[in-house]
């Protein structure tokens, strides 16, 4: 088979790749054929400003992550939706989730994954999405990422928990990750890690690379990752790392980093005393692999 859309196609041996980082449509052609996926949501925002006395930021939950394939019908627009990175906030809430990706055409059930959750506010919790944002200075009720334990890359299995802070130790919760949970403020340790995202085959390191889709790292493609949780000033405890596959770090003393586009990478937390914005989710990705003639 062949096909038109996305805003990149590469090819990859036999393969042709179709890369989208805007809503499109792909239409195939020649022949019926079978087509991989992998749809990857926007990733959640940090949670929001803070003045002077108040605690760490959590940050940012990745974006949720659906893989597989389904049978392309020659002929057919199958319409495909990016999700936009959660927009960063201003004042004391919960940072914005991120966007819906999917994949929908006639005859194939809709293929959806959820945004990434926002991350906690000054002692609020993380929120709920494909992974979970990480929750605030002091509080223990990290988001909850779509995870029932079965097969990843379904509608049940998204993603993972954000960190918490439930030993009240001024730091921020790491977002969850689509390869693991966002880690937890502690002590001296600092703001929770960013959970890591999910390596994939679908696209080369080259082709990534080249098209600035993922985060390429020893060789693998990473997806995303969660953002890092805010570390602590006055303690001098560090910030954590954001995740890899886009996850943005954490800071103690002023902004996160914005999570990586078209990685759906959760935003890392600002820390302890940071009065500023928080730091924005990555958008997310849809890429499309087949066989062609």
């Amino acid at each position: 088979m062949s096909g038109t859309g996305g805003t990149v196609t590469v090819t990859d041996g036999d393969y042709k790749v179709h890369i989208y980082k805007t809503t499109s449509t792909f239409v195939p052609s020649v022949k019926d054929g079978t087509v991989q996926y992998l749809v990857v949501a926007g990733g959640g925002a940090a949670g929001g400003y803070h003045g002077t006395g108040v605690g760490s930021n959590g940050a940012g939950g990745a974006g949720g992550v659906r893989t597989g394939s389904f049978s392309a019908v020659n002929g057919t627009s199958y319409t495909i939706t990016i999700g936009a990175g959660g927009a960063a906030v201003t004042s004391d809430i919960q940072g914005n989730d991120g966007g819906l990706s999917s994949i929908a055409g006639s005859g194939l059930t809709t293929i959806s994954a959820t945004g990434g959750g926002g991350g906690g506010d000054t002692a609020g919790a993380g929120r709920n999405g494909g992974s979970g944002g990480g929750a605030g200075e002091g509080n223990s009720t990290e988001g909850t990422g779509i995870d029932d334990g079965g097969t990843f890359g379904t509608a049940t299995y998204q993603g993972h928990d954000g960190g918490d802070d439930s030993a009240s130790s001024s730091n921020g919760g790491g977002g969850g990750g689509a390869g693991g949970e966002g880690g937890d403020g502690h002590g001296t340790a600092g703001g929770g890690a960013g959970g890591i995202g999910l390596i994939t085959t679908i696209i080369d390191t080259t082709n990534a690379a080249a098209q600035s889709v993922g985060e390429v790292d020893s060789g693998n493609v990473y997806f995303a990752g969660g953002g890092g949780g805010g570390g602590y000033t006055g303690g001098v405890y560090p910030a954590g790392a954001g995740g890899l596959g886009g996850g943005g770090d954490g800071n103690r003393t002023g902004d996160g980093t914005v999570g990586t586009h078209f990685t759906g990478g959760g935003g890392g937390a600002a820390g302890h005393n940071a009065t500023t914005t928080s730091a924005r989710g990555g958008d997310g990705v849809v890429l499309l692999r087949y066989q062609f003639q």
